[in-house]
């Protein structure tokens, strides 16, 4: 250390001080950047020598911290590293080749820890270091560091995972937390909780695509320019909103772990690059795409952009890095494909569901049926559901969009930008079975009804769908359930082209349009036997319907609802799966729709869910989830499923006031937390065992 002269102190924390240095050797001087760990434990010194190996068996990739020598021995203990000239969380948000090549050579990186079976644990854009470098993609040089929390797989601590000696295996592991980021004040292994993945919240064993998860979170950061859950802090004050926007170290963790929560989607990134980011952070890690896969991608959409940068060029051609060498594709790369079909190639290979033939979400936004709102009409979903109290979960949810150039929008529940939108509730009974099959198979039967005659409208192809789906369940299940069960489903789906709503409704589910002034129409009508003109359908149909107990019961199944899908049964008794349609041009009076199955209309009228619609972050994910634990406060005994479209969207995700000198001003621009994104999994609140402990 004696040849290395120290300058100015570049970071200190408590873990580790980092200064700049100059290594002479000979007539040279080398700029450097000397870590300096700090070493109170036999543990931490083991963890220097860890951290020392991973370094050596990593050195000389282009994409990792250039190791060039270390102290190893008391007194001294120290890496001497290539000095940078920052990280990526410095340099705000990126944009076009820039921001791909940056990703691409980040994941690269991890690719290369992967490939030597380690995990990295602590990926987020502080710990990739960069420098100008004219010849690397984006005129960076990207090169993951911070191996301090690296290590194989099996080594990972499993503590209140099956084994370990905590009480519950869903605990959060994140009580070592303390300070805002992992690596500034936390312990070293706790990571950061930012980029944490949900399974490492809940200290089950971490894994590859647990730094997948944090990557992605990566990846979006470099894109938004902010923080994951910036401003998002319980603390803020002046936000006023039923459903609190901010939250406290232990309410994020639980959020992210047993909710959904996600940071906010980067405006204005690629729709490709944010579908991998969407990928990147699915909750269950076995529908997370690999890290080769991710490379792929990213490579694809690099050539694209690249290409695109050509054709742009009127007089002198851009420069484009070798295919061969640092910081390029391996091999002799792909050539660049058209701006759709790489779009495409990018989500098909990272495990995109490919759209079903005929699917409506090929269609423009501006087709036959688009009115004056077409060309601006922006639409936000987000669907919540929950078991309540019942014992098993028979709803089901339906969420597909398309943007306005027929590519389909990747989501976990909740999707924003879309300009024709696929909306369904399935209310299951007798079983879940009914309601599965319609909510995996309604998207494909609508685009096919659409597709097979041009000159069908909307409200027809519904039609054609619900009892094309009815048809090929009731087949699908004669043979499956052999007679034993008749399970069934009501159902409600919405289809939005261009500015006309369809509301096609078999069943007792509602869909509730929300006006700006204030006031709300019901566009459904309740098909069950309270209805008297469906009891006399139904009788004249054949159907017997007396009065047991509570209420009228249709034939010896005793069913309440008297059209539905699949309950092959009652069939012959004048229960039908044929929906009734109902038609709505949209206009600028529309604020939002709200579907639900009959466990939230139980409890809440139309009233009540207008005033807590109006009353919550106008956020579609967090709207439905707040008139789903709204219908469980008040009692709601049954399933509960709940779907909110907000029309128009300009940002309606950002409608909360804040006081700032005594004066009330729009929370535009101040980031909001992301959706909250359930899937199919049942809401619960954590145990207060289970939230994080903070100092």
């Amino acid at each position: 250390m004696t040849d290395i002269e120290m300058s100015r102190t570049l970071a200190s924390g408590p873990h580790s001080e980092v200064t700049e240095g100059a290594w002479c050797t000979g007539n040279a001087r080398v700029p450097v950047a000397v870590k300096a760990p700090c070493l109170p434990t036999s543990a931490s010194l083991d963890a220097f020598h860890r951290e020392l190996g991973v370094l050596l068996q990593l050195r000389g990739h282009p994409n990792i911290v250039q190791l060039l020598g270390a102290a190893a021995h008391p007194p001294d203990y120290a890496f001497v590293l290539g000095l940078e000239a920052g990280s990526l969380a410095e340099l705000g948000a990126l944009r076009g080749r820039r921001l791909l090549g940056c990703a691409l050579q980040a994941a690269r990186g991890l690719r290369e820890v992967h490939r030597l079976g380690i995990l990295h644990r602590d990926v987020k854009p502080g710990n990739f270091l960069q420098s100008p470098d004219a010849g690397r993609k984006g005129g960076l040089a990207v090169r993951l560091a911070d191996f301090g929390l690296a290590c194989p797989p099996e080594e990972e601590p499993m503590s209140g995972g099956r084994g370990g000696s905590a009480s519950s295996a869903s605990r959060l592991s994140c009580r070592r937390i303390r300070g805002r980021r992992g690596g500034e004040g936390a312990d070293r292994g706790a990571g950061t909780l930012e980029y944490m993945a949900p399974e490492v919240l809940l200290r089950r064993r971490a894994s590859f695509p647990a730094d997948v998860y944090s990557l992605g979170v990566a990846l979006n950061e470099l894109a938004a320019g902010a923080r994951p859950f910036e401003g998002a802090e319980k603390e803020r004050p002046g936000c006023h909103t039923v459903l609190e926007v901010g939250y406290g170290r232990a309410e994020l963790a639980a959020a992210v772990a047993t909710h959904g929560l996600r940071p906010d989607p980067a405006l204005g990134a690629p729709a490709a690059f944010l579908d991998l980011v969407g990928l990147c952070w699915r909750t269950d890690p076995r529908e997370r795409p690999g890290i080769d896969e991710v490379v792929e991608v990213l490579e694809r959409l690099y050539l694209l952009e690249l290409k695109e940068d050509k054709a742009g060029s009127e007089s002198t051609p851009v420069s484009s890095p070798p295919l061969l060498g640092p910081g390029t594709p391996e091999g002799q790369g792909e050539p660049a494909l058209a701006p759709v079909e790489a779009a495409a190639a990018a989500s098909h290979c990272v495990g995109t569901p490919a759209l079903p033939a005929g699917s409506p979400f090929l269609l423009h936004s501006g087709g036959s049926s688009a009115g004056a709102l077409s060309g601006a009409l922006s639409l936000e979903a987000g669907v919540f559901q929950t078991q309540g109290r019942r014992e098993h979960q028979e709803d089901r949810c339906l969420l597909a969009g398309a943007a306005a150039d027929g590519r389909r929008l990747v989501g976990e529940g909740c999707l924003a930008g879309a300009t024709s939108l696929l909306v369904g509730v399935f209310d299951g009974h007798r079983g879940h079975e009914a309601a599965e099959f319609a909510a995996g198979e309604m998207e494909a039967a609508v685009g096919a009804a659409l597709g097979a005659c041009k000159r069908a409208s909307a409200g027809d192809a519904l039609r054609t769908a619900f009892l094309a789906v009815d048809r090929r369940f009731r087949a699908s299940s004669a043979g499956t359930l052999a007679g034993k069960r008749f399970p069934g489903t009501t159902a409600l789906v919405v289809l939005i082209l261009g500015d006309r709503l369809h509301v096609a409704n078999a069943g007792d589910c509602r869909a509730l349009l929300g006006f700006r002034g204030g006031s709300t129409r019901v566009l459904s009508t309740d098909h069950c036997t309270a209805n008297a003109a469906e009891r006399r359908r139904v009788e004249a149909a054949g159907g017997l319907v007396v009065h047991r107990v509570d209420t009228w019961r249709v034939g010896q199944a005793a069913l309440q609802c008297t059209r539905s899908i699949g309950d092959a049964d009652v069939k012959s008794e004048g229960v039908i799966a044929e929906p009734e349609v109902t038609e709505h041009r949209l206009g600028p009076e529309d604020e939002f729709l709200v579907v639900a199955s009959d466990g939230l209309w139980d409890v809440l009228e139309p009233a009540d869910v207008s005033a807590l619609i109006r009353d919550t972050v106008k956020h579609p994910g967090m709207a439905a989830q707040r008139l789903v634990t709204e219908a469980l406060t008040r009692g709601s005994a049954d399933n509960v499923s709940a779907a909110v479209i907000f029309f128009g969207g300009g940002g309606s995700w950002e409608r909360v006031f804040c006081e700032e000198g005594g004066a009330r001003t729009h929370g535009a621009g101040r980031p909001l937390p992301a959706a909250f994104q359930p899937g199919r999994e049942n809401f619960r609140l954590p145990a207060r065992d289970e939230m994080m402990e903070c100092d």
